[in-house]
């Protein structure tokens, strides 16, 4: 019995001494730490007979990015599109190409007039198209640089009386500019000649007699339940002969109802702006409906003649633009129906 004693203690010391001799059998390791773009993971491997296990790192996971343009591309300097990781936050930045010039515009002349009221000057100009599609305006910055390149006057320049063709060159004569003999630039500019001077165009926008095809049709918005078009304008410059101290506007505002439900009034505002989207003027726009409706396309139709008088430069500008150089949005906030009931489509007027 002690010799049996004996033998087991020796043997369990000799296995002690000589470590453990399985053949180990590991599994396929189980993640234990997810690897992301920040730390390593981490896979531990366990054998299926001893329990013995051992670890080995992940590499660290890809940066997931998304981009966002900072900087939009203009005609004249690159833009910026910023990539961001949605885990860590690391950025980076790639360019955008500057957007290729589809219109060159030149100065070839100059004269200076002086006058009892005021002087101006008249530059003639030269407009390049250099794409295939027609152009019905362009609109830009013009600098005006004496010989050494300094600085003279910078003033905005849009050319939207001519159509412009596709590949073709159009002179845009006598274009006045007033001048003050009161300001030092405008004083240099009126007295140097033409050949001491020096003229960059930056072009800022430009539109077209046709939109540019898409692949893809957009998905249309859905219309309000009632729609207001803009359908005419008329222009009315003031004539003191004729006693009309006012220039007004004058427009003819189309109305659908395709509600089902007779309309009492509704409230609204319109906007008018410049066909490079510039905004001229908002209006507070309410339109009281009558009874006499007309049936159109199966809905009721109603024209409207609402009528404002030039009060700022914007509404100057509206009283001397033909309709077709114009945008006109209405946006509705508020239809009231003839049972008294009342539908808000928008927050921000004033009946709520």
């Amino acid at each position: 019995m002690k010799n049996r004693l004996r033998f087991s203690v020796v043997l369990l010391a000799v296995l002690l001494l000589a470590g453990c001799q399985c053949k180990h059998d590991y599994d396929q390791g189980q993640v234990s730490r997810e690897a992301t773009c920040r730390e390593e993971g981490v896979c531990t491997y366990t054998c299926q007979k001893c329990g013995e296990f051992y670890e080995e790192p992940i590499p660290l996971a890809e940066h997931i990015y998304n981009g966002k343009v900072t900087r939009e591309p203009t005609y004249e300097q690159e833009g910026e599109q910023t990539f961001t990781c949605t885990a860590c936050k690391d950025s980076y930045t790639q360019p955008i190409p500057a957007l290729e010039k589809p219109v060159e515009v030149t100065v070839t002349g100059k004269e200076s007039y002086e006058d009892y009221l005021f002087d101006w000057i008249e530059l003639d100009f030269q407009v390049r198209n250099l794409g295939d599609r027609e152009i019905r305006g362009v609109r830009g910055e013009l600098a005006i640089m004496d010989l050494f390149g300094k600085e003279i006057k910078t003033v905005r320049c849009s050319f939207t009386q001519d159509l412009i063709p596709a590949r073709e060159v159009v002179e845009i004569p006598e274009r006045p500019m007033l001048i003050s003999s009161y300001e030092e630039a405008d004083a240099q500019l009126f007295e140097t000649d033409f050949e001491n001077l020096q003229f960059a165009f930056s072009l800022t926008h430009v539109v077209y007699t046709q939109p540019e095809p898409q692949d893809e049709e957009p998905e249309p918005e859905p219309e309000d339940p009632v729609t207001v078009t803009v359908v005419k304008m008329l222009a009315s410059p003031a004539d003191f002969s004729r006693r009309q101290v006012y220039s007004s506007v004058q427009l003819t505002i189309d109305t659908r109802n395709n509600t089902g439900k007779e309309l009492k009034a509704l409230e609204g505002t319109i906007t008018i702006r410049d066909m490079f989207g510039e905004e001229l003027e908002t209006y507070q726009c309410d339109l009281y409906a009558y009874k006499a409706y007309t049936v159109v396309d199966g809905a009721d139709r109603q024209n409207f003649f609402i009528t404002f008088y030039d009060v700022t430069p914007g509404s100057l500008t509206i009283l001397y633009s033909e309709f077709e150089e114009l945008e006109f949005e209405y946006t509705l906030y508020t239809i009231l129906y003839e049972d008294g009931t009342r539908e808000v489509l928008r927050q921000g007027g004033t009946s709520v």
